[in-house]
């Protein structure tokens, strides 16, 4: 939690330790507010952010009206964080909000109380240029929280906690939603230190999903055109933090005692969401296509159940997606959906075929290496891949026929088969080759 700085250079230099009446205090820092942003082309971005900040930390006054519930909104879509996280008495206030506060300060009332002093008649537009201090706060928040659980044994015990690691890292990471963090995610996970999580969350990502991070699931609609009715769902982590924050108010009402006019300052620790694991396979598939999901759902269904599913049935984000999924698949005319499975499908002909006919055994040095491509499957939590992976050694080892190599996977789903055969064709050791159109990749 940051500390106000008393006695700083700014009391100084304002001589606000000498004032006595509080009107005159308000009266001093509203000068010195409007000389500020009169200079403010003659400074950088970072600096003028700074100066603008420093009359909140550095000082006493108090003569400014708090940010509404929607100024509040756009920090915490900035930095990705849950309106719970924000209002824990651990948690100070971010410097983004401390600048939007002094800026609506001066735009609403400075403007017309002071003109003959405002020589800098531009209207104050948000240019905040401090971010990395807000994630330095929201982290080590972040770690306090991670802490608070590890120290609470018996919470430890009853989670069953593993160390994770590859695909069983990423599901858990997922449940909560793809592009946000909170503190449960990372003990579920089983770690005690936060860059350690994200240094292995990312690893298992690049493995999981290449090195293109643009190219990920969560990423896909970045930068592309939304419906209009659809923009207050968009981007991704906007939807993910609203339904995670509605389900955390819906259990608040479910204690015993609750009061809707009381002030929460506390962060609820909740895994309830880990309780149930939805398939990352699913929830990839929602993150790809949300988009023309929620437009189909909203079309088959109306808006108003749209908001019923996705902020008033307690859902998890993983368990909102898993839902609008399965409607979406189990209806007709779901093009993407149709689409997709077509692709998935003819691959898997083509992939038959050339197993029967085009791949030879090669021999020790191909057995080990997808021995050993099966063993890093395994510790990245990946047992479909491994499994395939060991089938394709014993092929090279001459201990079964190409046709049998998918036979244990055949149970699989064909989106599922798909993926880790793209995979294996990519790597293209010792293994049959696929042009690029073949793969239907620019499709997806």
């Amino acid at each position: 939690m940051r500390d106000r700085i008393t006695g700083s250079e700014l009391e100084k230099y304002l001589n606000l330790h000498e004032l006595k009446e509080e009107d005159h205090y308000d009266v001093v820092i509203d000068k010195y507010i409007i000389y500020l942003y009169n200079k403010k082309d003659e400074l950088s971005k970072k600096a003028f952010t700074t100066k603008v900040v420093e009359i909140i930390c550095e000082t006493d006054w108090d003569g400014y009206e708090e940010l509404d519930f929607e100024d509040y909104k756009q920090d915490w879509y900035k930095y990705k964080i849950l309106r719970d996280q924000s209002i824990d008495n651990q948690m100070a206030c971010l410097y983004s909000s401390m600048y939007r506060i002094v800026m609506n300060h001066f735009n609403k009332k400075l403007k017309t109380k002071y003109p003959e002093l405002i020589s800098n008649k531009t209207n104050w537009e948000y240019e905040f240029d401090d971010e990395e201090n807000d994630y330095q706060e929201i982290d080590t928040w972040l770690q306090w929280q991670i802490d608070k659980c590890w120290e609470d044994e018996g919470l430890i015990e009853n989670l069953e906690i593993k160390k994770l690691k590859g695909k069983e890292l990423i599901t858990i990471s997922a449940q909560t939603g793809s592009t946000i963090l909170i503190p449960e995610d990372v003990v579920k996970a089983g770690y005690r230190d936060l860059d350690e999580y994200r240094k292995n969350l990312n690893e298992a990502k690049i493995s999981y999903y290449g090195a293109d991070i643009i190219n990920w699931p969560c990423n896909r609609l970045l930068g592309q055109d939304i419906p209009p009715e659809l923009k207050e769902y968009f981007p991704l982590s906007n939807l993910e933090l609203d339904i995670e924050e509605a389900r955390r108010l819906c259990n608040r009402k479910l204690e015993e005692g609750y009061d809707e006019n009381e002030i929460f300052d506390e962060y609820l620790i909740d895994f309830r969401p880990y309780d149930k694991l939805e398939k990352i396979e699913t929830i990839d598939f929602f993150d790809k296509h949300y988009i023309e999901i929620l437009m189909f759902f909203s079309k088959e269904c109306n808006e108003t159940e749209l908001e019923l599913s996705a902020f008033e049935k307690y859902y998890s984000a993983s368990e909102f997606k898993a839902k609008l999924v399965e409607f979406y698949q189990d209806t007709s005319n779901q093009p993407i959906y149709k689409a997709q499975l077509k692709r998935d499908q003819e691959l898997l002909t083509k992939v038959r075929a050339k197993l029967s006919t085009v791949l030879w055994p090669e021999g020790k040095e191909a057995s080990e290496w997808w021995s050993k491509k099966a063993d890093e499957k395994k510790i990245e939590g990946d047992e479909n891949y491994a499994l395939l992976a060991e089938m394709i050694s014993k092929f090279h080892n001459k201990l079964i026929s190409g046709t049998e190599i998918l036979n244990p996977v055949k149970e699989l789903a064909e989106s599922e088969k798909a993926r880790i055969l793209k995979d294996m064709i990519k790597v293209g050791k010792w293994f049959i080759s696929v042009n690029q159109s073949e793969l239907g990749e620019k499709e997806d």
